[in-house]
């Protein structure tokens, strides 16, 4: 009775330490799962404002880039619209000038003058259009790269939270769960272990498929931007070719007025010849002074007409040879200034889209390196909590082992005293049945 005694004693005491140590062990598991939760949650929270401070960087970096953008347009424009003023007060002058100058076949040449001058402001109007709808592209190409790598940076915040999530939930089945199942927890961690990477691998490659294709679509839309901005200057040129061409043929035309006008005075004047000198036959006898004085005076307005006649020529060529150089002059001048103006809007837009692209870069693979880190943490503090989860419950399993052994060495002596009381008793036996 005394072993049994001591047997149960021992056997309560081993119980007792047992579930001393389970409750030890459930405590510090709670404590060590309360810590984790705070520390995951400072990280998230932490991560949350940096990607909250990026996001609010990227979105200050791109309305700066609108208003510089907007600031050299507004100025392009500007330019263009003070150059073409001063072209048009050029030709407004020269116009001025040739019509004081010149009276039928200026007007004409005005005329034609005016009529080029449209077609060029028409051309030039219709350039700065396409520019204006290239630059429009361009800008919308811009702002759907910063969409496609906002929805990017989302995603990506989005699949680091449920990676975390699904961290938080496999250790917390891995320490609610009883030793046997440890086993299959370390296999569910490696299989989540394996998923995060996957899909941090899929949302990595997909956040370089979508800033490639954001890329390639502004690159496309630069392309169609300058050929839109050369074919508007093919058109352009074109125009003015084919205004000039008509205003040669038109100051032709007039020169071809100008002779048959002075073909016909000669005409005129001719006849007017013949008939004095019908006259002068008719009358000889009665005004041959008359018939002389009226010969001279007749040679002398013949004189004087094809000298005016030569003279308003020459001017008239003159005039004509200095209008074409400096409405050349002009069109050089404009379209020289406007096509600066364009590259160097293209070489600012070239230069503020590279800047935010390398800023947007730059920041995304913050973003990465972080949130890599912040996993890696996580991860390091997650294997370290199962770790010394898993060690505590191999002392726990040691502890019980050791108890377990002292238990059998106790029921072993049990048993070897209930062995020698049993001999005891058959020596009592036998001891009475001698007597």
């Amino acid at each position: 009775a005394r072993i049994q005694a001591e047997l149960a004693q021992s056997i309560a005491a081993a119980k007792e330490q047992e579930n001393k140590v389970k409750q030890q062990s459930a405590e510090e598991v709670a404590k060590a799962r309360e810590r984790s939760q705070e520390e995951i949650r400072k990280a998230q929270e932490e991560a949350r404002l940096r990607v909250k401070e990026a996001n609010a960087k990227a979105d200050e970096v791109q309305k700066q880039y609108a208003t510089d953008l907007a600031n050299s347009k507004q100025t392009a424009e500007d330019r263009i619209k003070q150059i073409q003023s001063e072209a048009a007060n050029a030709v407004a002058e020269a116009r001025k000038k040739q019509q004081e100058t010149v009276s039928a076949t200026a007007e004409e040449v005005v005329a034609s003058r005016e009529k080029a001058a449209a077609e060029i402001a028409a051309a030039r109007e219709k350039a700065a259009n396409e520019i204006a709808a290239a630059r429009e592209a361009q800008v919308r190409a811009q702002q759907e790269s910063a969409n496609a790598i906002a929805e990017t940076k989302r995603q990506s915040a989005q699949m680091v939270l449920s990676i975390k999530s699904a961290e938080a939930d496999s250790v917390r089945i891995a320490r609610e769960n009883s030793a046997n199942e440890r086993q299959r927890l370390a296999s569910d961690v490696a299989a989540a272990r394996e998923k995060a990477a996957t899909e941090i691998a899929a949302a990595n490659q997909q956040a370089a498929n979508d800033v490639k294709t954001a890329r390639e679509n502004a690159a496309r839309e630069k392309q169609l931007s300058a050929e839109a901005v050369g074919k508007a200057k093919q058109e352009a040129a074109d125009m003015i070719a084919s205004a000039r061409e008509a205003s040669a043929k038109e100051v032709a035309a007039a020169k071809q007025q100008a002779i048959e006008a002075i073909s016909l005075a000669k005409k005129d004047a001719d006849d007017k010849k013949a008939a004095f000198a019908k006259e002068v036959a008719e009358s000889q006898d009665r005004a041959r002074k008359e018939v002389s004085d009226a010969r001279q005076q007749a040679a002398a307005e013949v004189a004087t007409a094809r000298k005016d006649a030569e003279e308003k020529r020459r001017l008239y060529a003159e005039e004509t040879a200095e209008a074409r150089k400096k409405s050349a002059e002009e069109i050089a001048s404009v379209q020289k200034e406007a096509a600066e103006a364009v590259q160097k809007t293209r070489q600012e837009s070239a230069a503020a889209i590279a800047g935010t692209r390398e800023d947007e870069a730059r920041t995304v693979a913050e973003i990465k390196a972080q949130s890599a880190e912040e996993i890696g943490k996580t991860k390091s503090e997650t294997a370290r909590l199962i770790a010394a989860e898993n060690k505590k419950a191999e002392d726990a399993r040691q502890r019980q082992a050791e108890e377990t052994q002292k238990l059998a060495g106790l029921q072993a002596e049990v048993k070897k005293a209930e062995e020698e009381l049993r001999k005891l008793k058959e020596e009592a036996e036998k001891a009475k049945k001698k007597e």
